[in-house]
């Protein structure tokens, strides 16, 4: 707190979300034209709600996009509750996206950490 006021650490690491918030909210895209290219192919998939990212799924309400660190700590929480019960790693996605949360390499930590 300075001052009374609190303050709020904002990490400017660009994250895989950056790239699609960027085209979706004003249409510009990566330098990059491989990169570019990429978002161009998926960005049909997202949207930006409330100030979030949102991946859209035919199986599942709006899932709201994590950065890869976030993600692993969600994915550690939910094992952690559903450890007892020797959770799979078939099961431990499907928790994961029933509560709402996408990063792209979802499945492979999950793989990694039912190791």
């Amino acid at each position: 707190m300075i001052d009374g006021k609190k303050l709020v650490w904002i990490d400017r690491n660009e994250t895989w979300i950056e790239p699609f918030m960027s085209c979706l909210h004003d249409r510009t895209l990566l330098q990059d034209p491989k990169g570019a290219s990429c978002i161009m192919k998926r960005y049909k998939w997202f949207l930006l709600y409330e100030g979030f990212l949102h991946k859209k799924v035919f199986s599942h309400p709006l899932l709201r996009c994590t950065t890869l660190e976030e993600g692993k700590k969600i994915l550690a929480k939910i094992h952690e509750d559903e450890s007892r019960l020797h959770i799979g790693g078939q099961s431990l996605t499907a928790k994961t996206l029933g509560v709402s949360y996408y990063w792209p390499t979802l499945q492979l930590d999950v793989v990694e950490m039912v190791r």
